[in-house]
C-alpha cells in the first residue's frame, strides 16, 4: 500500500511536470525555461507535501513504529526515490550500452526535465561528461528528501 501510493503520488507529478514543462519550454527562451524549473519542481514539492500529511495522518492514527520495522515516514521517504535512483545508475550503465536511454531518463524524471535540458543539450548519454553524469544523480534524492522535509515540519507543527 505505501509503496502503491508514493508511486501514484510520484507518478502525478511527473505528469504535471511533463505538461507544464512542455507548455513553457515551447519557445525555447532560458526565461521560460527557468520558470519552467520552479514550475516542476514546485508540483514535486506539493505533492511530496500532501503525501507526507497523508502519512502522517495515519502514523498519528496508529501506535509507535513496532521494534524491528522501519517507520511508515523513512520507508516511503525511500519509496519516492526509488525510481530516479534506478534510472540515474541505468543512465551511467547506459553511456557504453544504450546512449538513447538519456531521452527515458529525462521522462522517468520529469519534474527536473529542464534542469537536465538547462545541463546539456545532448541527447544521448555517451555524449555526457562524468561531472554532468555525477549532477544528474542529484536530483535522484530530492523527491525523499522533499518528503522527509515536510514530514518533519508537519509533526513539529502538531507538536
Amino acid at each position: 500500500m505505501k509503496l502503491r501510493k508514493a508511486m501514484t503520488y510520484t507518478g502525478a507529478a511527473d505528469i504535471l511536470s511533463l505538461f507544464i514543462a512542455f507548455t513553457l519550454a515551447v519557445s525555447g527562451r532560458p526565461a521560460f525555461r527557468i520558470a519552467s524549473v520552479f514550475c516542476t519542481v514546485g508540483i514535486l514539492f506539493c505533492l511530496m507535501a500532501a503525501l507526507a500529511v497523508k502519512t502522517a495522518e495515519y502514523e498519528a492514527g496508529r501506535e509507535s513504529a513496532k521494534k524491528g520495522r522501519m517507520p511508515e515516514p523513512a520507508l516511503t521517504g525511500i519509496y519516492v526515490s526509488i525510481v530516479p535512483v534506478i534510472s540515474w545508475i541505468l543512465l551511467c550503465i547506459s553511456r557504453k550500452y544504450f546512449p538513447g536511454y538519456f531521452l527515458v531518463h529525462k521522462l522517468l524524471n520529469a519534474s527536473f526535465i529542464q534542469i537536465y535540458n538547462l545541463m546539456t543539450p545532448a541527447l544521448s548519454s555517451s555524449e555526457l561528461t562524468n561531472g554532468q553524469l555525477a549532477l544528474m544523480g542529484l536530483p535522484a534524492l530530492v523527491p525523499g528528501a522533499f518528503f522527509i522535509a515536510s514530514y518533519i515540519f508537519i509533526n513539529r507543527r502538531r507538536k
